[in-house]
This record gives C-alpha cells, sequence and structure tokens, in this order.
C-alpha cells in the first residue's frame, strides 16, 4: 500500500477490509507459506516458548506455525487479557478446550501455566497494518505495546498478509517495534527507523 500517512482509524478500517475480502483458498495457501518463511527466523528451530495468536477479523492464520511448534514439542502460549489491559501468555496443551473473552477471541483458562514476556523466545503478533522500519499498526487496544515495554529478549514478530504493508505509517513513542515481518511472500527483517530492511 502506498500512502501518505492518514489516521490510524481510517488506516484500520481499509487494511481490515482488505484482508477480510481475500478468499479461502488464498487465506489456506499463504498460512501454508507462511509456515515455511518462518523456519528461516533465528532461532525459530531452537525455540522452546513460543507465543501465538487466534486468528480473527480476517487475520492471517498461525495454524501451520502451531503445527510446526507441535511437532518440535515446542510449548505454545496464547494471549490471554490481563487487567490493566496488559497480556497474560497462557500455556495452550493439546487437551484443553479454550474460552472466549470479553472480544470473543478464544484463550486459554486462567489456571492454565503462565509465561512471564521476558521468558517467551519469540513472539507472534497479529496486526492491522505493518511497515518495513519494524512499525506496527495493531487493532488499537495497545495490549502488545503495553505488554512488551521495557521488555528484552523475545524475539517480536508480526505475521500477515502482504496486502497489508503501507509504505508510511503513523506511529506513536509508546509503539513496540518489530524484528521482522512474516507474510506468504517471504520473512523480512526489520531494521528500526531510518535503516534499510532486507527480505531473508
Amino acid at each position: 500500500m502506498n500512502s501518505d500517512p492518514e489516521s490510524k482509524p481510517a488506516l484500520r478500517t481499509l487494511l481490515r477490509a482488505r484482508r477480510r475480502a481475500l478468499g479461502t483458498d488464498f487465506r489456506d495457501a499463504a498460512a501454508r507459506a507462511a509456515a515455511v518463511h518462518a523456519r528461516h527466523l533465528p532461532g525459530w528451530d531452537s525455540a522452546r516458548r513460543v507465543a501465538l495468536f487466534w486468528a480473527n477479523d480476517g487475520e492471517l492464520d498461525p495454524v501451520n506455525l502451531l503445527a510446526d511448534c507441535r511437532r518440535r514439542h515446542c510449548e505454545v502460549y496464547l494471549p490471554v487479557l490481563a487487567d490493566g489491559n496488559h497480556l497474560e501468555f497462557r500455556l495452550w496443551s493439546r487437551e484443553e478446550t479454550l474460552a472466549p473473552n470479553v472480544l470473543g477471541i478464544p484463550e486459554p483458562g486462567s489456571d492454565s501455566p503462565q509465561c512471564a514476556p521476558a521468558q517467551l523466545d519469540i513472539v507472534v503478533m497479529p496486526l492491522v497494518a505493518w511497515q518495513r522500519d519494524g512499525t506496527r499498526l495493531g487493532m488499537g487496544g495497545g495490549f502488545y505495546d503495553r505488554t512488551f515495554a521495557g521488555v528484552s529478549g523475545p524475539l517480536r514478530v508480526g505475521l500477515a498478509f502482504a496486502c497489508q504493508e503501507a509504505s508510511a505509517l503513523p506511529g506513536d513513542p509508546w509503539d513496540i517495534p518489530l524484528d521482522f515481518v512474516i507474510t506468504e511472500a517471504g520473512l523480512t527483517r526489520c531494521n528500526g527507523p531510518g535503516k534499510t530492511s532486507r527480505e531473508i
């Protein structure tokens, strides 16, 4: 998407509609391709604690990333809404039945083991739009930004369709940048504002 910076609400409306309009066959193929590209992430094969998300509102589904994690016996965590508009990350075991939260998104129960954000190896985040310097536009709740403020350690990875890329995004000082973005088209290393990103 090539455009001048627009308001965040306008961008969210545009790009949410764009991803919801994608066909089922394309979505399925994109999910498979993204899982292949994820294998090139630094530390993916050795990661023991990976946070994924439950796809919602037309998001690129990480189901194939989940299958790869299960195959490697990697612990998979899902975000759970917590007090203060933060996220907790709770273990998603194969046997557990998830329950919808107040937003209607399935999540593990409060009795599931919890992993502190700093102890995750990789956190895969949903997004509405992304920029090659690592700027991420989310749904507007600020959950990931608040949760990972001041946290170092986990690799921060956006998962999205290639059509969600923007050439310019409005940002705020508290936005947490991404290290990488995975799309069906490839893996992009994000090097921060003013620096050159590259495809892997």
